[in-house]
């Protein structure tokens, strides 16, 4: 069964403030944490990609599911709230490790590779992986039938992880 608003808002809220204890955790002793940063700067920076289950352009300005969530962060945070979209979704680690944001939100999935880089708060959205083959084609069961088939898939995803470590 569906979630309902107020459940996904309740789950929203306490996603919120997890991402604040990970801000609160990732700090070393003699530097600068992140959270102080962005309260000296009086703004959280969001990086993301323009999608309708991300970050999208609405009658009143930037909405989507992500974007909500981390304007509740700011709201509690009391700063302001910056949105940065890349042109491309593999631009956004790059952005991150580079100092241009604070933290990504655009359903980046967690993966043993990206766990090495980057701190995750805790899981909000589950999502599942299909392959979309033309009709009249036979059905691929695994991944060995794909190989030597053309794929597609966005550059720096999860897909593209699972493509090439198979």
């Amino acid at each position: 069964m569906p979630d309902t608003p107020e459940a996904l808002r309740k789950r929203g809220s306490r996603a919120a403030l997890a991402l604040l204890a990970s801000f609160l955790l990732t700090s070393g002793d003699d530097r600068t944490t992140q959270l102080e940063k962005v309260l000296q700067r009086g703004s959280l920076v969001m990086l993301t990609r323009n999608g309708a289950s991300t970050y999208y352009i609405g009658p009143e300005g930037p909405t989507g599911p992500e974007v909500e969530l981390v304007r509740r962060f700011a709201e509690f945070l009391d700063v302001g709230l910056e949105i940065e979209a890349a042109d491309a979704f593999n631009q956004l680690s790059g952005l991150l490790l580079a100092g241009h944001g604070d933290l990504i939100a655009a359903n980046l999935t967690r993966t043993p590779d990206r766990e090495r880089q980057f701190n995750f708060g805790p899981d909000y959205l589950e999502t599942g992986t299909v392959v979309v083959y033309r009709r009249g084609q036979e059905r691929p069961r695994s991944l060995e039938d794909l190989a030597g088939k053309r794929i597609m898939v966005i550059a720096g995803s999860s897909y593209e992880e699972t493509l090439q470590a198979a």
